[in-house]
């Protein structure tokens, strides 16, 4: 996974790259193996000159106007979806709604933070 990451940022060449922070303390294994992979984006954005930024999931959806509470996983998954639905009339997967949702979280703080 870090090999197809590396290579797919280096093949995109992104000015910015924002990635979910790890959060997950209940799967010990996973955060650790998803603290290795922000790893691999962080240190190809320092060696590209690129700017890198890590959102809360909680900060993100915030951020796209979807209410948290005390949502299940799947429920926020499904939020995700809808959310992608409704602002891109296109069908996705719910990581690529969760990939869409932390990209439009980061926009939506930048613009809120310079308004």
């Amino acid at each position: 996974m870090a090999k197809k990451i590396l290579f797919s940022i280096s093949e995109w060449k992104p000015d910015i790259i924002v990635v979910e922070d790890t959060w997950n303390a209940v799967n010990v294994e996973a955060s650790k193996m998803l603290t290795c992979l922000l790893g691999v984006t962080f240190g190809w954005a320092m060696s590209n000159c690129a700017e890198w930024h890590k959102m809360m999931p909680s900060s993100w959806r915030s951020y796209c106007g979807i209410k948290i509470g005390k949502k299940k996983r799947a429920e926020l998954k499904q939020d995700s979806i809808d959310f992608v639905k409704d602002e891109f009339k296109i069908e996705v997967n719910d990581d690529v709604a969760d990939a869409i949702g932390i990209g439009i979280g980061y926009i939506n703080s930048v613009a809120l933070k310079e308004d």
